[in-house]
């Protein structure tokens, strides 16, 4: 555990509550005993957990303030943590919450999948997949050929064509028919080279 100043906490990164206060937790933080620590980043102590409570300690004037340090790689692995934290303790995230979360993550991971960005923000695949429509529809983000899921893994997916209702549905898989990238045709070329020299070796 460890103290830090007050102001030496920044909040540029985004947070699971995208920057939403409610004041009447605020107010009951206020007059509780004593605030739990908030998370930061080791090296710059941007908050990634406890704005709420960051807010509470601003209110009753506290100069000092406990943070547990995480090593994060950057804003995208920021709010993971932030969202696993708000799951398990402190005041619920609303929907409206969740979907600025998904928001927030496509715009900076626009390759995740629809099932891997819901599993973090805790809501459906559909709801992840009105969201990246919707930034799709503004420009904000541009959807590629390739999707990488919850397992880390990178597979191609492809928009079939439009479903009862008129809108497009998206599959996911190798599509033999589907035009290929430059990348992946190399990408290719390795593993059949690989390949030939592992059966080469075995003889």
């Amino acid at each position: 555990m460890k103290t830090i100043p007050v102001t030496d906490v920044r909040t540029a990164w985004p947070t699971a509550r995208g920057g939403r206060i409610d004041k009447g937790w605020v107010r009951a933080l206020v007059n509780a005993d004593e605030l739990a620590p908030i998370v930061v980043s080791r090296d710059e102590h941007q908050l990634i957990d406890g704005q709420h409570r960051l807010a509470a300690a601003i209110a009753r004037g506290d100069k000092y303030i406990e943070i547990v340090e995480l090593d994060v790689r950057d804003e995208l692995d920021a709010l993971e943590h932030s969202a696993r934290a708000n799951a398990h303790h402190g005041l619920p995230l609303t929907t409206a919450d969740r979907r600025a979360l998904v928001r927030a993550i496509l715009l900076r991971a626009p390759e995740w999948s629809d099932r891997r960005v819901a599993t973090i923000a805790g809501v459906s695949p559909t709801t992840a997949g009105a969201v990246r429509q919707r930034l799709q529809d503004e420009g904000s983000v541009q959807t590629g050929q390739f999707r990488v899921g919850r397992d880390a893994r990178t597979r191609e997916y492809v928009a079939k064509s439009p479903g009862p209702d008129g809108q497009h549905v998206v599959g996911v898989g190798p599509v033999s028919a589907a035009p290929r990238c430059r990348g992946w045709h190399l990408l290719e070329r390795l593993r059949r080279l690989v390949r030939s020299i592992l059966t080469a070796l075995r003889h």
